[in-house]
């Protein structure tokens, strides 16, 4: 119940102070002098999440779509798809989870009616988790991809050039189908 009004008066746009008395506009005001601005209806601008599933297989087939540079032989051209591939991978994971993590705002600047609808629905602690778990993983992708394309590059043979091309993308695709479950929360 008391819930409830908490939210009904936050849709209400007022708010008690410890008195019980309705605080004025300078009362709402943080302790540094200014006025706290929200913009309201920020559910209304988050992102729309493909799923994970969705993802992953766009990925893997940006990475095919990949070219080698033109009028390179042998070594060099495997060396450029190799490390093509794997940057398109990795940009193809790594983007829209940027994207993602940049469209949830923090929960503190949140109007306080949607923020109390957040603790009722999701609870603050589980948004946040999700967000940086989300945040997390496109680091590690993203570190994966670059290190598999700098170990192309110090090699020499086409043979060890196309093993390790897959093995990068293998390990993009393992590391996202462990750490994915982020997407879909």
């Amino acid at each position: 119940r008391r819930v409830a009004a908490a939210t009904a008066a936050a849709a209400a746009g007022e708010r008690e102070s410890a008195d019980g008395e309705d605080a004025s506009p300078e009362e709402r005001a943080p302790e540094t002098g200014e006025r706290r601005s929200y913009r309201p209806g920020i559910f209304a601008r988050l992102p729309s999440v493909a799923a994970a599933a969705e993802l992953k297989a766009s990925a893997r087939k940006r990475a095919t779509r990949a070219t080698p540079g033109k009028g390179l032989k042998d070594a060099a051209r495997e060396k450029s798809l190799g490390v093509k591939r794997l940057e398109a991978m990795t940009s193809a994971y790594c983007t829209p989870l940027k994207t993602y993590v940049k469209g949830f705002p923090n929960p503190d600047r949140f109007h306080p009616f949607e923020r109390a609808l957040l603790e009722l629905t999701l609870s603050d602690k589980k948004y946040r988790a999700t967000v940086e778990a989300v945040d997390v993983m496109r680091k590690g992708l993203y570190g994966i991809g670059k290190g598999y394309a700098a170990q192309i590059n110090n090699q020499r043979y086409a043979a060890e050039m196309k093993a390790t091309t897959e093995k990068g993308m293998n390990e993009l695709e393992a590391y996202y189908a462990k750490h994915g479950r982020g997407v879909d929360d």
